[in-house]
């Protein structure tokens, strides 16, 4: 009875840790909450997009000539946005980009793909305060040969040199989006009523609709379930958990086995558990569903079933033995 107890008790502590803080996030077909407004300008009321089919048509040229122009006229709805929120950015996903701008709370942050930089645009240009208040901005990116300026409503707020031809390690098959990720998953609420780009002597009106779309409905695909998270040193108290786990609940499986191979039986067992834990964590915001975590809770409850063998078969051999001798 204590080991049932025992076993229950491990899955129902996996569970909860696993999945606490229940907040459902699963990936699927998203109904758009743009609005497109008489005038032309975007309403970003949701979880919403506009994007390009492919590439932009001023993305070749860009490259070519390493030079950019952003001009945007937004306001945002609110402060508490995060991720960065995108508000444009021109990208494969959330690890592969070009260039994104996008709110982080009140300030606005620019990430630029450069030589020297990651994959995403990192480290960021920041100008802070500039959502601070809900009104109208007009703002400026404009990027050159070896050097990049944001202007506000007019004003420098920002610059910095940059190596030369910075963009030619722009990835030529991006696409762009306004008001969230390519794939979803980074929405940003407000209004855009501009939104041109200046390059190679022309500009693009990206409210244009032969420019850009806004489809009736897109697919979400949550960050977490793009790429596994890199190693950090604070994983390692949570790698740590992962591989303790699921000893107790191997331990009372191989106990409770009535058959061949008790630790075997532990460790397929656990394999079962962890792999319900993963498919949990797929429709759950904050979790990330990770095969090494599988790995290391078998391999836990592995050692849960070789523990009670160990501990426990040893002792049953003995007293056998004794009772041999005393015929």
């Amino acid at each position: 009875m204590h080991l049932w107890a025992l076993l229950a008790a491990t899955v129902a502590v996996n569970l909860f840790l696993s999945f606490h803080p229940f907040q459902l996030d699963p990936p699927g077909p998203r109904s758009n909450a743009i609005v497109r407004r008489a005038d032309g300008s975007l309403d970003f009321q949701g979880p919403s997009i506009a994007r390009t089919s492919g590439p932009p048509s001023f993305l070749a040229d860009a490259i070519r000539t390493s030079a950019l122009d952003v001009e945007l006229d937004l306001r945002s709805a609110e402060a508490d946005q995060w991720g960065p929120a995108r508000i444009l950015t021109i990208s494969r996903d959330h690890w592969q980009s070009n260039l994104t701008i996008g709110q982080q709370g009140f300030d606005l942050v620019v990430r630029l793909r450069r030589p020297g930089s990651t994959s995403w645009g990192g480290p960021i240009f920041e100008v802070p305060g500039v959502f601070a208040e809900p009104r109208w901005r007009q703002l400026r990116l404009s990027i050159e040969e070896s050097r990049i300026e944001i202007r506000l409503d007019g004003r420098l707020e920002a610059e910095a040199a940059l190596p030369r031809g910075s963009l030619k390690t722009w990835e030529p098959g991006h696409r762009l989006a306004l008001g969230d990720e390519v794939i979803g998953g980074r929405p940003w609420r407000g209004e855009i009523r501009r939104a041109r780009v200046h390059v190679a002597g022309r500009v693009v009106d990206l409210l244009e609709a032969s420019e850009i779309e806004t489809p009736a409905r897109y697919w979400y695909w949550p960050k977490r379930l793009r790429r596994p998270q890199r190693w950090h040193r604070e994983e390692f108290v949570p790698a740590a958990w992962h591989l303790v786990s699921l000893v107790p609940f191997g331990f009372a499986v191989a106990r409770l086995w009535r058959g061949r191979k008790p630790v075997l039986a532990a460790g397929g067992a656990s394999l079962g558990v962890s792999l319900l834990l993963l498919g949990g964590k797929i429709f759950l915001s904050g979790r990330h569903p990770y095969v090494y975590d599988v790995i290391a809770q078998t391999c836990g409850g592995l050692f849960g079933g070789w523990l009670a063998l160990h501990r426990f078969g040893r002792r049953r051999g003995s007293s056998e033995g004794a009772r041999v001798d005393s015929r």
